[in-house]
């Protein structure tokens, strides 16, 4: 989908929506009054410094926390109380900053442990699901991220940024309508960010894309819109040109003077 078309998008009801979101640890104040609103087919861009409260953001809406204050809305639905497995069975799945796969297993298995949630999501699933319809969805999977020639490893043998590739499509292997990543191309060589990048542009409009990342040419290549975090606030919002010629991110992210 052009940038263009999903814009378009942006006056129509968001497929993710948090409205006055707050966490606090103890004293601290992780997030504070947050609105964020995410649409349909959109890749968005998280920055921010670290300590911004973008992770903690990413995991209130993936379950993996509960807010202090505040509604997260799912195309309307309130889905604040919902668990995290719950969340994934709704669509939104997210992949961490440090990889969870079982390294006990092969790459293959990683992938259908995750393939199969979604296919027995239905009560009557199991009756139609098949070893070859499963060994189909990891296979495609696979060759998505470019791990179709490591499926028989053990995950634990594998560098740490196939690792992370491993994750990704555990993730995509889910068929998720929301897709977070946390730092994809951390630990990365130069050529598994450029497929990386590729691959998260190509989600859209299949899905939509929530991209943390401090690689910042990375998300100002690939973002439709980026949303800009400093002390657990959204400090600034707008097109990826917006974001890079505005004075005050440039001052709070990039450290530029003034």
């Amino acid at each position: 989908m052009a940038v263009a078309a999903v814009r378009e998008t942006l006056d129509r009801t968001p497929l993710l929506e948090t409205v006055g979101l707050r966490r606090t640890f103890g004293g601290l104040v992780a997030l504070d009054d947050v609105h964020l609103r995410i649409f349909h087919g959109e890749i968005r861009g998280l920055i921010g410094p670290n300590g911004a409260g973008k992770s903690t953001l990413a995991g209130l809406i993936a379950g993996r926390h509960k807010p202090t204050a505040g509604r997260i809305l799912l195309e309307g639905r309130d889905i604040t109380r919902r668990s995290g497995p719950e969340r994934v069975l709704l669509g939104i799945a997210m992949a961490f900053q440090i990889p969870a796969v079982f390294g006990n297993l092969t790459v293959f298995e990683n992938v259908a442990a995750a393939a199969q949630r979604v296919l027995l999501r239905r009560p009557l699933d199991f009756l139609d699901l098949r070893a070859r319809r499963l060994a189909e969805r990891v296979a495609e999977v696979l060759e998505r991220v470019g791990l179709q020639d490591a499926r028989d490893e053990l995950a634990r043998h594998l560098p740490y940024g196939h690792q992370r590739l491993v994750e990704i499509a555990m993730v995509l292997a889910l068929k998720p309508r929301l897709v977070i990543l946390d730092e994809p191309t951390q630990g990365l060589a130069p050529d598994e960010v450029a497929q990386l990048t590729a691959l998260v542009r190509d989600l859209s409009p299949e899905a939509t894309v929530l991209l943390i990342e401090h690689n910042l040419p990375v998300v100002l290549d690939v973002s439709h819109r980026v949303t800009v975090m400093e002390g657990g606030r959204i400090f600034f919002e707008g097109t990826p040109a917006e974001v890079e010629a505005d004075p005050g991110v440039q001052r709070v992210y990039l450290g530029a003077g003034g």
